[in-house]
């Protein structure tokens, strides 16, 4: 009995070291396995565009299902400060209208000839002042009393340019040249001659 139990079956021993092994290569493998199926499934299930756009069903006329595209949406306002560091609110896909420019027109070139201001007449500087033609001293009206003759002999000649009778003489006991209006007649001729230079900006005093 013994003997033909031995020549039919054949026992298997094996070590601790074995039952690890294989222990471990199991779990190993299963390991594989869940990462991989795992993977996998991610991959299905993720969608694969870029995140811009989602895709939805839509039906068409006939009753077909179609895919729509939805176009992303932009916000309406911007609240990111640019490079400047100052915030946008500029609507996006908006560009603001520009002002219109506004151009001055060309000046004109006159067609006559140019008139140019007419030079003042010169004046000399008596020693004393004018008298009337009948050889009596009248009245004038002084304007200025000046140091410079330069100065006298301008005022005097644009005096005279206007239509007054100006004159200038000098130097009196003061080193003073005056530039004066006359000489007149009358008191009324003279006061009409000194309002009339009071209009223009001139004050003058009555001289006899």
């Amino acid at each position: 009995m013994a003997g033909g139990r031995g020549r039919g079956q054949s026992e298997v021993t094996l070590g601790a070291g074995h039952v690890i092994g294989i222990f471990l290569g199991a779990v190993v493998l299963c390991g594989a396995c869940f990462a991989l199926g795992y993977f996998m499934g991610r991959g299905h299930g993720a969608p694969r565009g870029t995140g811009s756009a989602a895709i939805a069903p839509d039906a068409n006329a006939d009753g077909d299902l179609t895919a729509k595209k939805s176009a992303p949406t932009t916000p309406s306002w911007d609240f990111f400060p640019n490079k400047s560091g100052k915030t946008s609110s500029a609507t996006p896909g908006l560009t603001p209208e520009k002002a219109p420019e506004v151009r001055s027109p060309a000046p004109v070139p006159p067609s006559g000839p140019i008139s140019m201001p007419a030079k003042p007449p010169h004046v000399r500087i008596d020693r004393k002042p004018p008298v009337l033609a009948s050889g009596r001293p009248g009245l004038s009206l002084q304007v200025a009393a000046l140091r410079d003759r330069a100065d006298a002999i301008s005022l005097a000649g644009f005096l005279k340019q206007k239509g007054y009778p100006a004159y200038a003489w000098g130097p009196g006991p003061d080193r003073l040249f005056r530039v004066q209006v006359g000489p007149y007649a009358t008191t009324r001729k003279a006061q009409a001659a000194q309002q009339k230079l009071e209009g223009e900006g001139f004050k003058s005093i009555l001289r006899k």
